[in-house]
C-alpha cells in the first residue's frame, strides 16, 4: 500500500488493493505505514489501528489477504512523533537530546525494558493477525540527516553504540525464533544501514526510498556482486 495510496487509506481501498494484487498473482500483501491512529508519519509511536478506518481493526483485512491466496504484511517504525501514545507512556525509552525536533525521536535499544517492549509489541500483532512479513523500519542509526542528532551528542564515550546495536539484533533474533514463518525485510532509513550484521538478521531489504529506475538498478548491480539476487 506504499505510495498507492493517501495517507488516510481507509479499509475499503485496501481491499480493493488486495482484489488487484491477488489478480497479478502477489504472494506477499503489506499493509505499509498509515495503518495506524492518526495515521502517516504522524502518527507513528501509536502503534494501534485507527478504528475510524477500519471499525473490527485489521483481522478482516488479513483473512481476506488469505482468503485471497496471499500471506499478510505489516509496516513497524521505531521513530515516534511528540504527542503518540508511546512517547507519552514511556518517554524513558528513547534519547534524550534538546536537538529533537518533533519527530522521530530515536528508540533507546540500548535498553533491555525499551527492547522487551519492542518485541512485544510486534509479536502481539504476528500472532493476532498471523503475520507472514515485517518492513521492518527500525534498523538505523541515529546519525541520518533525517534526524538531528548525533552519536557524539548521546555517546561521547562510545559505550552506548555497543548496547544499541546488541538489543537491536536481540529484538531481530527473538522474533525470529519466536516466529520462524516470519519474513523479515530490513528497511532502515530508506536504505541507510545496510550493514552486514542487519542483513544477515533479515531475509530482504528495501534497498532505498529513491524509486526511480537508473537508482535502483545500481543498487540492485552493485548489491548483487556479493549477497544472494534475491536480497534486494
Amino acid at each position: 500500500t506504499l505510495w498507492g495510496l493517501p495517507p488516510d487509506f481507509t479499509q475499503a481501498q485496501v481491499m480493493r488493493q488486495i482484489d488487484l494484487a491477488s489478480a497479478m498473482g502477489v504472494e506477499m500483501f503489506c499493509c505499509d505505514q498509515s495503518w495506524y491512529a492518526d495515521s502517516d508519519a504522524a502518527g507513528v509511536g501509536n502503534w494501534e489501528v485507527d478504528m475510524d478506518r477500519f471499525p473490527e481493526g485489521l483481522e478482516p483485512v488479513a483473512d481476506y489477504v488469505r482468503e485471497k491466496g496471499m500471506e499478510m504484511g505489516l509496516y513497524f517504525e521505531s521513530c515516534p512523533h511528540d504527542g503518540t501514545k508511546i512517547l507519552r507512556e514511556h518517554p524513558e525509552f528513547f534519547f534524550k537530546v534538546d536537538a529533537h525536533g518533533n519527530r522521530h525521536h530515536v528508540f533507546n535499544f540500548g535498553m533491555p525494558d525499551a527492547c522487551d517492549y519492542f518485541t512485544e509489541l510486534i509479536s502481539s500483532f504476528v500472532e493476532l493477525l498471523d503475520l507472514r512479513f515485517i518492513r521492518a523500519d527500525f534498523g538505523g542509526y541515529p546519525v541520518a540527516k533525517e534526524w538531528p542528532l548525533t552519536w557524539d551528542m548521546i555517546d561521547p564515550d562510545d559505550k552506548i553504540q555497543f548496547a544499541y546495536v546488541q538489543g537491536k539484533y536481540r529484538v531481530w533474533e527473538t522474533l525470529l525464533e519466536r516466529h520462524p514463518k516470519l519474513m523479515w525485510e530490513l528497511n532502515a532509513g530508506g536504505g541507510n544501514s545496510l550493514d552486514l550484521g542487519s542483513m544477515r538478521r533479515h531475509h530482504c531489504c528495501w534497498g532505498s526510498d529513491m524509486m526511480e529506475m537508473d537508482p535502483a538498478r545500481m543498487m540492485q548491480l552493485g548489491a548483487a556482486s556479493f549477497m544472494p539476487g534475491n536480497f534486494m
